[in-house]
Order: C-alpha cells, then structure tokens, then sequence
C-alpha cells in the first residue's frame, strides 16, 4: 500500500520511527525529547528545558523528563523549584543571547539543585539542542506540531497523523509488512495511531 501525502503543519501529531527526523522536520515540529535516553547529564540538563516548551505548547512533560531529572540526581520537588529559573532561561533563547551564555546559565541553575558535576567544556551538540530550541521559539505564532516516535506513540491516537516516512519505509509498505521485523511492527503502530488520516510528511 501506499500512503498519500501531506504537510505536518495543521495536523495533531508528526510520527517517525526515530528522534533525528523529527527535528529535522521543521521549525513547526516540536519533538518530545532529544534521542532515545538522557543518560549523559548535559542531555538531562536539555531535556529538563525542552519540558518547558513541551509544558508551554502541550501541557505535558518532555518523554524522558523523569529520567532526566534522574540522570541529574533530583527529585520531583528540586524539579519543581528549577522551573522558574529554567522558565527565565527559555525567556533568554526567545531572545537574542548568545547561544554561549545560555548554555553557561542553564549549566548554573541545573547546578544549584544537583551533587552531579557538569562539565563546563560544551560541544557542538549541545549547542544545537539550544538552537533548535531557540528556532521553535521564533515560529511559536503559528501552532506547534508535537513530534513522537512510534514507540512513544503507541496507545495514543490523534485525528490526522502525519508519518514522516524513508525511502526504505515507503518501499516496505509497498511490498507489505511483516510481523517478524521489528521496524515493520513500529511502522505499523505509527500508520494505525490516527482516527481519521494518515498521511506521509516525506511523500
């Protein structure tokens, strides 16, 4: 079969069967986490910020903000008490600070609730997580599309779901899906979460 295309903006929710391509989608694509786990404590940190924008634009918790908060050591309460100062720090990226000294002031008020030690050296990744962050925040006029894997999405269902189908996926669903692959179950999962549409973002 073949899925018939479409464009995620307007729609409830854009599916992938990974993290990558969802921030890759667009400005208008607001994925729920980062990658697939937060182990590292410098992605907790992040994750612990894009759960204010996920909190501001679907009233829920970044996917993997409980195991942010322990990668970092906290508790729900110190989490708590770290959304103001986290709220300021997304006022800041709305802004035009320097995507440097936003790291240093995230890495400072994850500090003051946290025993863990943050490396001060930063990389370029975690330095792209902000300005993605920063992109959604100056496209925030127009609704923001939640981005989920098939994982994250299973049991949920939406109105219209847009799939953001590869090349390899397209060509699977052609020739039929088979339930001994592990992907081929994901996408299934992925093209049965809408009520009414599915459509293929990559179409």
């Amino acid at each position: 079969m073949t899925i018939p295309s479409g464009q995620a903006e307007n729609t409830d929710v854009l599916l992938a069967l990974q993290w990558k391509p969802l921030w890759e989608a667009g400005s208008h694509v607001l994925p729920l986490a980062y990658g697939s786990t937060t182990g590292q404590i410098h992605e907790a940190a992040c994750t612990l910020l894009l759960s204010e924008l996920t909190q501001r634009a679907f009233g829920e918790n970044a996917t993997f903000y409980n195991d942010a908060l322990t990668t970092l050591g906290i508790d729900h309460e110190a989490g708590q008490r770290l959304r103001p100062p986290l709220q300021a720090i997304v006022a800041d990226l709305a802004g035009t600070i320097a995507i440097a000294e936003i790291w240093t002031s995230l890495n400072t008020v994850v500090a003051s609730e946290t025993n863990r030690p943050l490396p001060r050296r930063r990389n370029h990744t975690h330095t792209a997580r902000l300005e993605n962050l920063r992109t959604r925040l100056h496209t925030w006029a127009a609704p923001l599309v939640p981005g989920l894997t098939a994982h994250q999405a299973k049991g949920r269902e939406w109105d219209v779901v847009v799939v953001h189908l590869t090349s390899a996926e397209r060509e699977s669903l052609r020739r039929g899906l088979s339930s001994d692959s592990e992907d081929h179950r994901k996408l299934y999962v992925a093209l049965t979460r809408a009520k009414r549409m599915t459509m293929d973002v990559s179409g």
